[in-house]
């Protein structure tokens, strides 16, 4: 799935219980797990979000964002929205906006049920 961020629009607090893998397809943004510091990361990137740990990304101010997201995973859960930041703006590649974690959830949840387990291990990467 492709997800797209205005400029300065970032997620809320969030978990995968089977991790997540986003790779940076436009621009800069950011993403940061809690308890360490913020990390720049631009087109080319590729993150690895281990299962359960708290994390945001999104949009850098100054430009649109877009990652793709690869749930490697997805049979032991989807997304667990949590502390929110403030009412923000997130788009998929449909174009369906979504303003608050419930709705946001519910598309994430709509789109990874269209990708099959991907055959590799978060460890391999």
């Amino acid at each position: 799935m492709l997800v797209t961020f205005q400029p300065g629009v970032r997620t809320n607090w969030h978990t995968h219980p089977g991790g997540q893998i986003l790779i940076v397809t436009e621009s800069v943004g950011y993403y940061h797990e809690k308890g360490k510091p913020r990390q720049i990361i631009r087109k080319g990137d590729i993150i690895k979000c281990s299962p359960g740990v708290q994390h945001w990304h999104g949009a850098s101010p100054d430009s649109e964002f877009a990652h793709l997201v690869v749930a490697p995973d997805i049979e032991k859960g989807d997304v667990t929205w949590l502390q929110r930041r403030r009412v923000q703006r997130l788009e998929v590649k449909s174009g369906v906006p979504a303003f608050a974690p419930a709705l946001a959830n519910a598309i994430f949840t709509a789109t990874h049920k269209r990708i099959r387990k991907m055959p590799f291990d978060l460890n391999n990467i």
